[in-house]
């Protein structure tokens, strides 16, 4: 859970839209790429991310027009974003306090440089677990410290 976020960042940087990009082309981008998610952004600064979520609740859940509307209409504005300096953990609890299945992955000057997914914090644990499990003689014995007994 120490290791750093830029450790779990794979492929291209993503493609973000512009906060007066219509809907259509954000949905258009995510379908092709299988995104669950796409970053709003203006100039390089990050302004919002527009989700399924966002989707089906601001979108479909009010019967707006692909084409006339615009994602500064419909995204989530502001959203919380981390450094590929952070750790997992850090993006664990922001995922879990947050409700966020993905989240921006800045560098320093804020640019965009990736989207962490829940997905891809799934496959790293399953790899972390998975390393455990392999060399078990060389890992601090698992302990129970919870509820029932």
């Amino acid at each position: 859970m120490e290791t750093p976020i830029r450790e779990l960042l794979r492929g291209d940087p993503p493609v973000p839209v512009a906060p007066g990009a219509p809907v259509a082309e954000a949905v258009a981008l995510m379908r092709e790429r299988g995104w669950t998610s796409i970053v709003v952004s203006d100039r390089d600064d990050v302004v919002g991310i527009f989700t399924e979520k966002d989707y089906l609740s601001r979108v479909c859940g009010q019967n707006l027009s692909l084409t006339d509307t615009r994602m500064v209409d419909v995204m989530t504005p502001a959203p919380e974003a981390l450094s590929p300096h952070d750790d997992v953990a850090y993006a664990v609890n922001l995922m879990a306090t947050g409700s966020l299945r993905s989240i921006p992955i800045v560098n320093d000057t804020g640019g965009l440089m990736a989207v962490l997914t829940a997905a891809d914090v799934m496959r790293h644990l399953d790899d972390v677990f998975h390393d455990k499990e392999a060399a078990p003689d060389s890992v601090d014995q698992w302990r129970d410290i919870g509820g029932d007994g």
